[in-house]
């Protein structure tokens, strides 16, 4: 078989999310990993790494989309999987943060989360 003949392999993209997979969103993939891309979709919550691991490696993953607390979100970081997060536009918030719809702005790839805390001992009102 030749080059021409060979077909190439589709970008397995594991969405984890609530939320199904906008039109906007899934174009930008395409443009992005190319026309072939199968999107498997979780909504389940996921306690901890392991099983987000788990599952992408189970669904035979190649990218993850995710919508995680940054706990997670930064351990996904550590693995062979660097996270896609989508960027989105609340379309309809009052300034109380209760948007029901959103418009896909772009997709950012997670490097890592550095997350810097310190114990709350006494703090004095602003």
């Amino acid at each position: 078989m030749n080059q021409e003949q060979t077909t190439k392999k589709p970008i397995r993209i594991l969405w984890i999310s609530r939320h199904p997979i906008q039109a906007a969103q899934l174009d930008e993939l395409r443009d992005r990993f190319g026309v072939d891309v199968e999107i498997v979709q979780i909504r389940a919550t996921f306690r901890n790494l392991d099983e987000i691991v788990a599952a992408a490696e189970r669904e035979h993953a190649d990218e993850i989309v995710a919508i995680l607390p940054l706990k997670l979100l930064a351990a996904l970081c550590t693995t062979r999987w660097k996270p896609i997060r989508p960027v989105m536009k609340p379309l309809n918030d009052t300034g109380k943060g209760d948007a029901t719809e959103f418009e896909h702005l772009r997709f950012e790839r997670v490097d890592s989360i550095q997350l810097v805390t310190h114990p709350i001992l006494q703090e004095t009102p602003a």
